[in-house]
């Protein structure tokens, strides 16, 4: 039996469309944000079930206990503050407090192409009701772009009931007006890297920043999972020094001025990476503290190896702020870089941006 290529098998990228709703007295305005993603979005629904099952013939049935989605994507490496805001959503959230918000926000993945004409297999696929579960990593260096993988999780809307649209749901739609991505506003540069007194911290391979979330699923016995709450949230830095250190001045940061003791306070001060081009990002953990750093004695090997540092809350009770680098610092690419191209309806973003309707 023969095969059509042209109808067996369905490929290609897609945009993600964030989009919610804010109300101004009576007036209810829609905002969207796109992004453009590095690499494949993958889109996982899944039901979970429990077995019904009988003494004569064993499992009997099965039953529907929740519906999920999860939607994993690894941006391009644009980014505005609205971004910022979508992507880095819980920096200064209290453990106990929802994810999701007083507000519904919907995440679309829309196939570049659009949809099919003579079947489902490339539909405009809509999650009612999302939240950031993984925020993305941040590395800053010249041989990098900054903005890791993300995880988006869907689950029941808001004072809904259970319904085959009230968690996800396919539908047709035309192919998106796209804003043409300018290569220049993918930012890679390296940073300025300080921590505490410790300042222009010259590093191996850039530095990265990850956030740790733990969370849990909040059940109602007839909506099942209605909410997802934050339950531990925790910012590190890794980054390897070259230059610029002093092996004295690290070891009485590991042993606090050789004053540590059991039960005792550790060195603690905020760790501030600045990229060094404009449009890019600044980061700000707050109260950092030495948590390894190996020592290799080799004729190949350098020194120090990757240290590691880990933040407590800070400024706002945040565990980090991150907002754009707008002022020029000394760069190769200080004249000619561009910001983040303007989008649809005016917004910047990933090509596209922020738009606002009725």
């Amino acid at each position: 039996m023969s095969i059509s290529r042209h109808s067996a098998i369905r490929r290609g990228p897609a945009i993600l469309e964030f989009s919610w709703r804010t109300k101004s007295g009576t007036q209810w305005t829609t905002h969207t944000y796109r992004v453009r993603t590095q690499g494949d979005v993958v889109f996982t629904p899944e039901t979970r079930t429990f077995d019904i099952p009988s003494s004569e013939l064993g499992t009997i049935d099965r039953r529907a206990s929740e519906k999920l989605a999860t939607c994993t994507f690894t941006p391009v490496g644009v980014v505005d503050a609205d971004g910022i805001s979508i992507l880095w959503p819980h920096l200064a959230k209290w453990p106990g407090q929802s994810l999701f918000g007083a507000r519904d926000v919907t995440l679309c993945v829309w196939p570049v192409a659009g949809a099919d004409a003579s079947s489902n297999d490339n539909s405009f696929i809509i999650m009612e009701n999302v939240a950031v579960t993984k925020m993305p990593s941040i590395t800053l260096s010249p041989t990098k772009t900054a903005i890791g993988q993300v995880e988006v999780r869907g689950i029941l809307s808001d004072d809904h009931i259970w319904g085959c649209d009230t968690h996800w749901h396919m539908t047709d739609e035309s192919a998106p007006t796209l804003a043409a991505l300018d290569p220049a506003s993918i930012i890679t540069a390296p940073a300025t890297l300080a921590w505490g007194g410790w300042d222009n911290i010259r590093t191996k391979d850039g530095v990265t920043i990850e956030f740790d979330m733990e969370t849990q699923d909040e059940e109602e016995d007839e909506a099942g999972i209605y909410d997802i709450t934050l339950v531990d949230l925790k910012a590190r830095a890794h980054f390897t020094p070259v230059a610029g250190w002093d092996m004295d001045d690290l070891y009485d940061r590991l042993h606090n001025q050789d004053d540590l003791y059991r039960g005792g306070r550790v060195f603690r001060a905020d760790v501030t990476a600045t990229s060094k081009e404009p449009g890019g990002l600044i980061v700000n953990l707050y109260g950092c503290s030495l948590l390894t750093m190996p020592m290799t004695y080799g004729a190949t090997s350098p020194r120090l190896g990757e240290l590691t540092l880990e933040g407590l809350r800070g400024t706002g009770n945040a565990i980090a702020a991150i907002t754009l680098a707008t002022a020029q610092t000394a760069s190769p690419r200080s004249t000619s870089a561009a910001t983040p191209g303007d989008g649809e309806g005016g917004g910047d973003g990933e090509g596209d941006g922020e738009g606002t309707g009725t």
